[in-house]
C-alpha cells in the first residue's frame, strides 16, 4: 500500500539551524543535508572547523537515467513538485522513504537513511511512465575539480602541484573480489573500463583537497558503483560515481549504498 503523501515536498525539520532541510547529519569533519526534495549534499570542514571551499561541495542526488539506442545515457528531470512522503524528517538517525516523478511520466522510489554517522540511500524505479527505452535508478555522488583554483602554468607551480597531490589515491574493489588503485592524475571518461571493470563494490576517495577527509562507499549484494567523467580528464579534475541496484535481483529495492566519511 502507498503511504499517504504529507505535501507536495518532503517537510523541513523543525531545529534550527536545520530548518530548510529534510534530513541532516552533522560529522566531526562534514555535514550532510537533504533539502526539501530529494537533493542532497555534503560539505567539508577543515581542521580550524571552517567549511571547506563551496566549490568543494559533494552533491548527492537521486536519478533515474534512461539508456537511448546506441548506449547513450540520458538524465530525466525529477519534477519536484511530485515529490511526497508521509514520513517525518531526520535528524542524526533514522530513516525515510519518499516518491517523485521525472519527466515521461516515470515515478520512484527512493529511501535515506542516517544510521550511527553512515549515510545510506537506495530505491527503485516503480513505472516506466511512457518511455520506450530503458530507465534505471540510481544515486549520484560527484567529486567536482579538487584543484581548479590551483595555479600549475610556472614550473615551481607545477612542482608544487605535483607535491601536492602525491598522496591522492582512488582505491577500488570490484564486484569479482579484485582490487586496484588509480592516482588523481588518472585519466577517465565515459566508458573509464580499466577503473570500473565488472563493477564496483567498494571505492574510497582521498583528495589533498578535502585535507585529510577520505569518503567510502560500499555498495551492498545486488547493487554496484560505476566511474564516469564527461570527457577525458584527469580524476581530480572532476568525476561522478552512481550507485545502481539490479532490479531483477532486487525488485523490492532493499539494497543500499552505504557513505561513510572519515
Amino acid at each position: 500500500m502507498a503511504p499517504t503523501p504529507a505535501s507536495a515536498d518532503l517537510p523541513n525539520l523543525p531545529d534550527k539551524p536545520w530548518q530548510d532541510y529534510f534530513a541532516a547529519l552533522e560529522g566531526r569533519r562534514f555535514t550532510f543535508t537533504m533539502d526539501p526534495w530529494g537533493q542532497g549534499k555534503i560539505e567539508g570542514f577543515a581542521d580550524n572547523g571552517k567549511a571547506l571551499s563551496h566549490s568543494l561541495q559533494i552533491p548527492v542526488t537521486f536519478v533515474i537515467e534512461e539508456v537511448l539506442p546506441g548506449g547513450k545515457i540520458t538524465t530525466r528531470k525529477i519534477e519536484t513538485d511530485s515529490i511526497e512522503t508521509s514520513d517525518k524528517p531526520i535528524l542524526k538517525q533514522g530513516k525515510a522513504k519518499f516518491r517523485g516523478k521525472v519527466t515521461g511520466g516515470a515515478t520512484f522510489e527512493a529511501c535515506i537513511e542516517i544510521d550511527r554517522g553512515v549515510l545510506m540511500a537506495g530505491g527503485r524505479l516503480l513505472d516506466p511512465g511512457t518511455s520506450k527505452n530503458p530507465l534505471r535508478f540510481g544515486v549520484r555522488t560527484v567529486f567536482p575539480s579538487a584543484y581548479k583554483n590551483t595555479k600549475r602554468t610556472e614550473k615551481d607551480d607545477a612542482k608544487q602541484f605535483a607535491k601536492k597531490i602525491k598522496d591522492d589515491r582512488i582505491q577500488i574493489v570490484w564486484t569479482d573480489g579484485k582490487r586496484t588503485k588509480l592516482e588523481s592524475t588518472t585519466k577517465l571518461d565515459p566508458e573509464s573500463k580499466a577503473a570500473n571493470g565488472p563493477g564496483i563494490t567498494d571505492l574510497k576517495v582521498e583528495f589533498a583537497a578535502y585535507q585529510g577527509r577520505s569518503f567510502g562507499f560500499k555498495a551492498a549484494p545486488q547493487s554496484k558503483i560505476v566511474l564516469w567523467a564527461r570527457q577525458e580528464q584527469e580524476a581530480h579534475e572532476g568525476f561522478s560515481a552512481t550507485w545502481y541496484p539490479d532490479p531483477a535481483k532486487d525488485p523490492e529495492g532493499k539494497t543500499r549504498l552505504a557513505i561513510e566519511i572519515r
